[in-house]
């Protein structure tokens, strides 16, 4: 819902000329935003996985069947998770107070401002 408001927002701040480039570079930005948001919750993910720690505590667990094994690996995965997405709150929160701070901006109600054609 907000991402579309940012984008009519944008266009609105640009002038006529330029909303083009307005658009382009607010989904630029969005693009940009998602690779370094998933370049980071991977990063943290696998930091405090610590490696291959899953993969060989999950081939353990299946050669001995053992449960307390397999609990443990399943541990790891969700504490990493957790690290991942206490990590994002801070992210989110600071988006918010972005969009929250946009200036109230008026819609033009003509793209062509008069004696124009």
């Amino acid at each position: 819902m907000v991402l579309q408001l940012l984008i009519v927002i944008a266009q609105t701040a640009a002038p006529a000329d330029s909303l083009g480039v307005a658009s382009g570079t607010v989904v630029f930005l969005r693009s940009m935003g998602g690779a370094f948001g998933v370049a980071l919750s991977g990063a943290v993910f696998t930091a405090r996985l610590g490696g291959d720690t899953v993969t060989s505590l999950a081939a353990v667990a299946r050669r001995m069947r053992d449960p307390a094994l397999a609990a443990s690996s399943h541990e790891a995965v969700a504490n990493a998770m957790t690290a991942v997405f206490t990590t994002g709150v801070p992210f989110a929160l600071l988006a918010f107070a972005a969009v929250l701070a946009v200036l109230a901006v008026t819609p033009r109600s003509r793209l062509v401002p008069d004696g124009r054609a």
